[in-house]
């Protein structure tokens, strides 16, 4: 064989292998890009989300365990029944109930109408419950007016002690004296 012949078979099985290897280098690169796009996709789901993709049937072709790495879930997890707490569900209950039946009543006079009723609970629980359950005390107050704006009609006094050198104890004494009218009410 000819050294010029085999290195031209050479050089072109070389090319060859260099085409299939980039094409190969950029499947693999692709590849890699949706699979970070995907785990960045994946932390955004809930757990209860990702437990329903572990399909425990096609584990012949994936096992559970592969597609628990692939979905960063702990085994655990799938397995995991949760425990129903049975008071706290009767509290909750409780207080919508007392929320239907009075509906302006706060945190503490649930909190007093839970103890009268024979349930034992503090009024910081009454409070996390009630925010949980999105119940809030309905109040006929009508919302205060802007009290940062200065009404017109009322007279603006001067400060009289500027300029004055307050040395000694009892020099000045100040007050607020605000009239209020009572209605007068004749005994007859």
């Amino acid at each position: 064989m000819e050294p010029s012949k085999a290195i031209k078979e050479y050089k072109e099985a070389n090319a060859k292998l260099v085409v299939e290897v980039g094409a190969y280098a950029k499947k693999v690169g692709q590849l890699t890009i949706e699979k970070d796009w995907l785990v960045e996709k994946l932390q955004d789901l809930g757990l209860s989300k990702k437990l329903a993709m572990v399909d425990e049937s096609k584990s012949k072709v994936m096992s559970v365990v592969r597609q628990c790495e692939l979905l960063h879930l702990s085994r655990s997890n799938l397995y995991y029944a949760p425990v129903v707490n049975e008071y706290k569900l009767a509290i909750k209950e409780e207080i919508k109930a007392i929320f239907e039946e009075i509906p302006i009543y706060g945190a503490k006079k649930v909190h007093c109408q839970l103890k009268e009723n024979g349930f034992s609970v503090s009024l910081n629980t009454v409070t996390s419950y009630r925010k949980e359950l999105g119940l809030r005390a309905i109040l006929a107050v009508r919302e205060p007016l802007c009290l940062t704006q200065p009404n017109i009609a009322h007279p603006k006094y001067s400060y009289k002690l500027r300029g004055l050198d307050i040395v000694r104890a009892n020099q000045v004494w100040s007050t607020d004296i605000r009239l209020l009218l009572k209605p007068q009410i004749k005994l007859e």
